[in-house]
């Protein structure tokens, strides 16, 4: 290390390249961030809007498979994507039955496909993961 960089190696510049207002704005809904895979910030603008089932959705992608249920569990009437995504939680919380029982519903539309996926992602007898995994980073699947 040479003594230009001795003092300043531990303070890292960083910089701010978008405000939630510009990143918000590449939006024209929650609905929208959700679609485009961008479920943080859907929670925080479905929040924003008082859109409780995006926001339940987020959340769910997000991790708190739980929280998301219990949300979803409080809203009337349950589209298509609103089951797929159920099912989603209800597997990764290793309730599967339940899981491929709410999937059967979703028969058509375009829900249908990924439907059909989900059910075989969790019918399958084994799952291959690939982990990639360098000297700087932390292994990730």
């Amino acid at each position: 290390m040479t003594d230009e960089n001795s003092e300043t190696w531990l303070k890292p510049d960083f910089i701010i390249h978008s405000s939630f207002e510009e990143m918000a704005g590449q939006y024209a809904s929650a609905r929208e961030a959700f679609s485009s895979g961008n479920y943080e910030l859907a929670a925080t603008i479905a929040l924003n809007e008082k859109d409780c089932r995006t926001a339940a959705l987020s959340v769910i992608m997000c991790g708190g498979l739980k929280t998301g249920l219990r949300h979803l569990d409080r809203l009337a009437g349950s589209d298509a994507e609103t089951k797929l995504t159920r099912s989603f939680a209800l597997w990764t919380l290793e309730r599967s039955d339940e899981a491929l029982s709410l999937l059967k519903t979703i028969n058509r539309g375009k829900w249908r496909v990924p439907a059909v996926e989900l059910t075989r992602l969790i019918n399958s007898p084994e799952l291959r993961i690939l982990v990639i995994y360098s000297n700087d980073s932390y292994a990730t699947a």
